[in-house]
Protein backbone atom coordinates (compact mmCIF):
# COMPACT_ATOMS: atom_id res chain seq x y z
CA UNK A 1 0.00 0.00 0.00
CA UNK A 2 2.95 2.29 0.98
CA UNK A 3 4.55 1.50 -2.19
CA UNK A 4 1.68 2.48 -4.49
CA UNK A 5 1.32 5.45 -2.90
CA UNK A 6 4.93 6.60 -2.62
CA UNK A 7 4.14 6.43 -6.95
CA UNK A 8 0.83 8.18 -6.92
CA UNK A 9 2.21 11.18 -4.81
CA UNK A 10 5.18 11.22 -7.46
CA UNK A 11 3.10 10.71 -10.23
CA UNK A 12 0.91 13.83 -9.16
CA UNK A 13 4.06 16.23 -8.40
CA UNK A 14 5.10 15.81 -11.71
CA UNK A 15 2.11 16.83 -13.18
CA UNK A 16 1.87 19.69 -11.05
CA UNK A 17 5.61 20.75 -11.16
CA UNK A 18 5.01 20.58 -14.83
CA UNK A 19 2.15 22.58 -14.58
CA UNK A 20 2.88 25.16 -12.39
CA UNK A 21 6.55 24.97 -11.46
CA UNK A 22 7.76 23.80 -8.29
CA UNK A 23 8.65 26.81 -6.62
CA UNK A 24 4.56 27.49 -6.65
CA UNK A 25 3.46 23.92 -6.25
CA UNK A 26 3.12 23.31 -2.08
CA UNK A 27 2.86 19.99 -0.34
CA UNK A 28 -0.86 20.68 0.17
CA UNK A 29 -1.81 20.75 -3.61
CA UNK A 30 -0.22 17.79 -4.08
CA UNK A 31 -2.06 15.89 -1.41
CA UNK A 32 -5.18 17.72 -2.28
CA UNK A 33 -4.52 16.43 -5.76
CA UNK A 34 -4.95 12.79 -4.35
CA UNK A 35 -7.36 13.21 -1.70
CA UNK A 36 -5.08 12.96 0.77
CA UNK A 37 -3.55 15.06 3.82
CA UNK A 38 -0.40 16.74 3.77
CA UNK A 39 0.67 14.84 6.80
CA UNK A 40 0.05 11.18 4.61
CA UNK A 41 2.25 13.03 1.76
CA UNK A 42 5.29 14.21 4.40
CA UNK A 43 5.16 10.57 6.29
CA UNK A 44 6.58 9.34 2.63
CA UNK A 45 8.34 12.05 1.66
CA UNK A 46 9.89 14.85 4.26
CA UNK A 47 9.65 17.52 2.38
CA UNK A 48 9.10 18.96 -0.94
CA UNK A 49 12.51 18.65 -2.27
CA UNK A 50 12.77 14.39 -1.51
CA UNK A 51 9.78 14.48 -4.11
CA UNK A 52 12.49 15.98 -6.65
CA UNK A 53 15.02 14.11 -5.65
CA UNK A 54 13.04 10.78 -5.92
CA UNK A 55 11.97 12.09 -9.30
CA UNK A 56 15.37 12.75 -10.26
CA UNK A 57 16.62 9.07 -9.30
CA UNK A 58 15.26 7.32 -12.18
CA UNK A 59 16.61 9.40 -14.65
CA UNK A 60 20.14 9.78 -12.70
CA UNK A 61 20.12 5.68 -12.57
CA UNK A 62 19.84 5.33 -16.58
CA UNK A 63 22.44 8.45 -17.26
CA UNK A 64 24.38 5.81 -14.96
CA UNK A 65 24.36 2.95 -17.02
CA UNK A 66 24.63 5.51 -20.09
CA UNK A 67 27.86 7.11 -19.33
CA UNK A 68 29.10 3.08 -18.61
CA UNK A 69 30.93 1.88 -21.02
CA UNK A 70 30.93 -1.62 -22.16
CA UNK A 71 33.25 -4.50 -20.39
CA UNK A 72 32.70 -6.36 -23.29
CA UNK A 73 36.40 -6.41 -25.92
CA UNK A 74 34.18 -7.15 -28.99
CA UNK A 75 31.78 -4.42 -28.75
CA UNK A 76 34.47 -1.59 -30.02
CA UNK A 77 34.26 -0.03 -26.62
CA UNK A 78 38.35 0.18 -26.81
CA UNK A 79 37.70 2.64 -29.95
CA UNK A 80 37.29 6.26 -29.26
CA UNK A 81 34.50 7.30 -31.92
CA UNK A 82 32.70 4.22 -31.19
CA UNK A 83 33.03 5.26 -27.19
CA UNK A 84 32.02 8.38 -28.37
CA UNK A 85 28.84 7.89 -30.29
CA UNK A 86 27.32 5.43 -28.21
CA UNK A 87 27.74 7.66 -25.12
CA UNK A 88 26.31 10.08 -26.63
CA UNK A 89 23.26 8.00 -28.32
CA UNK A 90 22.75 6.50 -24.61
CA UNK A 91 22.57 9.86 -22.91
CA UNK A 92 19.83 11.12 -25.67
CA UNK A 93 17.84 8.00 -25.06
CA UNK A 94 17.97 8.98 -21.32
CA UNK A 95 17.02 12.36 -21.81
CA UNK A 96 14.00 11.05 -24.43
CA UNK A 97 12.55 8.72 -21.65
CA UNK A 98 12.27 10.96 -18.98
CA UNK A 99 12.09 14.48 -20.77
CA UNK A 100 8.91 15.28 -19.01
CA UNK A 101 10.69 14.82 -15.80
CA UNK A 102 13.86 16.53 -17.38
CA UNK A 103 12.28 19.57 -17.94
CA UNK A 104 11.21 19.88 -14.11
CA UNK A 105 14.37 19.86 -12.64
CA UNK A 106 16.26 22.40 -15.18
CA UNK A 107 13.57 24.61 -15.42
CA UNK A 108 13.88 24.99 -11.70
CA UNK A 109 17.84 24.32 -11.37
CA UNK A 110 18.41 26.34 -9.20
CA UNK A 111 16.27 24.76 -6.58
CA UNK A 112 17.71 21.48 -7.84
CA UNK A 113 21.25 22.44 -7.04
CA UNK A 114 20.06 22.34 -3.46
CA UNK A 115 19.41 18.65 -3.67
CA UNK A 116 21.30 15.65 -3.16
CA UNK A 117 21.05 14.65 -6.50
CA UNK A 118 22.52 17.52 -7.81
CA UNK A 119 26.21 16.33 -7.03
CA UNK A 120 25.47 12.75 -8.80
CA UNK A 121 23.97 14.50 -11.82
CA UNK A 122 27.01 16.73 -11.96
CA UNK A 123 29.68 13.46 -11.73
CA UNK A 124 27.78 11.77 -14.20
CA UNK A 125 27.51 14.59 -16.93
CA UNK A 126 31.37 15.26 -15.92
CA UNK A 127 31.79 11.28 -17.14
CA UNK A 128 29.49 11.98 -19.99
CA UNK A 129 32.30 15.10 -21.35
CA UNK A 130 35.01 12.73 -20.77
CA UNK A 131 33.78 10.01 -22.70
CA UNK A 132 33.00 11.58 -25.45
CA UNK A 133 36.44 14.45 -25.72
CA UNK A 134 38.01 10.76 -25.97
CA UNK A 135 41.52 9.94 -24.64
CA UNK A 136 44.49 12.33 -24.16
CA UNK A 137 41.72 15.07 -25.69
CA UNK A 138 43.17 18.39 -26.60
CA UNK A 139 41.22 21.95 -25.40
CA UNK A 140 39.66 22.09 -28.75
CA UNK A 141 38.50 18.70 -27.97
CA UNK A 142 37.21 19.15 -24.59
CA UNK A 143 35.03 22.15 -25.41
CA UNK A 144 33.60 20.72 -28.56
CA UNK A 145 32.81 17.46 -26.09
CA UNK A 146 30.80 20.24 -23.77
CA UNK A 147 29.26 21.58 -26.16
CA UNK A 148 27.91 18.25 -28.21
CA UNK A 149 26.65 16.70 -24.48
CA UNK A 150 24.89 20.28 -23.82
CA UNK A 151 23.16 20.27 -27.10
CA UNK A 152 21.40 16.70 -26.49
CA UNK A 153 18.86 17.98 -23.66
CA UNK A 154 18.12 21.27 -24.63
CA UNK A 155 16.28 20.41 -27.98
CA UNK A 156 14.22 17.27 -25.50
CA UNK A 157 13.40 20.20 -23.12
CA UNK A 158 12.23 22.57 -25.35
CA UNK A 159 10.35 20.21 -28.04
CA UNK A 160 9.39 17.39 -25.13
CA UNK A 161 6.09 16.74 -27.21
CA UNK A 162 7.49 16.07 -30.68
CA UNK A 163 7.92 12.64 -31.91
CA UNK A 164 10.60 10.45 -30.10
CA UNK A 165 12.03 8.91 -33.23
CA UNK A 166 12.46 12.38 -35.17
CA UNK A 167 13.39 14.36 -31.87
CA UNK A 168 16.79 11.64 -31.86
CA UNK A 169 17.42 11.45 -35.27
CA UNK A 170 18.04 15.34 -35.44
CA UNK A 171 19.39 15.65 -32.41
CA UNK A 172 22.06 13.31 -33.37
CA UNK A 173 22.18 14.58 -36.95
CA UNK A 174 23.17 18.09 -35.13
CA UNK A 175 26.23 16.57 -33.41
CA UNK A 176 27.38 15.41 -36.46
CA UNK A 177 27.18 18.68 -37.94
CA UNK A 178 29.12 19.63 -35.14
CA UNK A 179 31.92 17.35 -34.84
CA UNK A 180 32.39 17.39 -38.85
CA UNK A 181 32.41 21.04 -38.91
CA UNK A 182 36.05 22.95 -40.59
CA UNK A 183 37.44 26.28 -39.08
CA UNK A 184 36.01 29.18 -40.80
CA UNK A 185 37.96 30.28 -43.89
CA UNK A 186 39.34 34.11 -43.34
CA UNK A 187 36.97 35.02 -45.26
CA UNK A 188 33.64 33.21 -43.91
CA UNK A 189 33.11 36.16 -41.68
CA UNK A 190 34.44 39.75 -40.38
CA UNK A 191 37.39 39.09 -38.17
CA UNK A 192 37.04 35.32 -38.60
CA UNK A 193 41.40 35.26 -38.88
CA UNK A 194 41.35 37.00 -35.66
CA UNK A 195 38.81 34.62 -33.77
CA UNK A 196 41.03 31.67 -35.42
CA UNK A 197 44.41 33.37 -33.57
CA UNK A 198 46.04 30.79 -31.48
CA UNK A 199 44.08 28.40 -32.05
CA UNK A 200 44.70 25.11 -34.05
CA UNK A 201 45.90 25.92 -37.62
CA UNK A 202 43.28 24.43 -40.30
CA UNK A 203 45.95 23.41 -42.76
CA UNK A 204 49.34 22.15 -42.01
CA UNK A 205 53.28 23.06 -43.46
CA UNK A 206 55.17 20.45 -45.07
CA UNK A 207 57.47 20.30 -41.79
CA UNK A 208 54.31 19.12 -39.75
CA UNK A 209 53.39 16.59 -42.18
CA UNK A 210 56.84 14.77 -42.36
CA UNK A 211 56.53 15.40 -38.59
CA UNK A 212 53.16 13.32 -38.09
CA UNK A 213 54.49 10.51 -40.68
CA UNK A 214 57.36 10.21 -38.40
CA UNK A 215 55.31 10.11 -35.28
CA UNK A 216 52.78 7.99 -37.56
CA UNK A 217 55.19 5.02 -38.27
CA UNK A 218 56.74 4.83 -34.92
CA UNK A 219 53.28 3.55 -33.92
CA UNK A 220 53.43 4.98 -30.28
CA UNK A 221 50.99 7.77 -30.18
CA UNK A 222 47.22 7.29 -31.53
CA UNK A 223 46.25 9.72 -34.03
CA UNK A 224 44.14 12.10 -31.31
CA UNK A 225 47.71 11.90 -29.70
CA UNK A 226 49.63 13.19 -32.64
CA UNK A 227 47.05 16.02 -33.37
CA UNK A 228 47.32 16.94 -29.77
CA UNK A 229 51.06 17.02 -29.75
CA UNK A 230 51.20 19.09 -33.24
CA UNK A 231 48.65 21.20 -32.36
CA UNK A 232 46.05 20.33 -34.91
CA UNK A 233 42.53 18.98 -35.61
CA UNK A 234 42.28 15.44 -36.10
CA UNK A 235 40.14 16.19 -39.49
CA UNK A 236 43.00 18.00 -40.15
CA UNK A 237 45.74 15.44 -39.53
CA UNK A 238 43.23 12.70 -41.36
CA UNK A 239 43.11 15.13 -44.55
CA UNK A 240 47.06 14.74 -44.85
CA UNK A 241 47.69 11.35 -43.65
CA UNK A 242 44.81 9.96 -45.81
CA UNK A 243 45.67 6.03 -45.55
CA UNK A 244 44.53 6.51 -42.05
CA UNK A 245 41.05 5.09 -41.33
Amino acid sequence: MDGSTRERILRAAQELFAQHGYQQTSVRAIAERLGLTKTAVLYHFGTKAEILSALATPILDDLAAAVTPDPDPGSGSGDPEVVRWRTMERVLDTWIRHRHALRIMLRDITLFTKAPAYTRFVMLMSRANELVAGPAPSFADRVRAAQAVAMLSDPVIVLADAPEEDLRREVLAGARRLFAAEPPTATGTQGGAARRRGGRPPAMTAELVERARRLQSEGRLSMAEIAAELGVSRATLYRHLPSQN
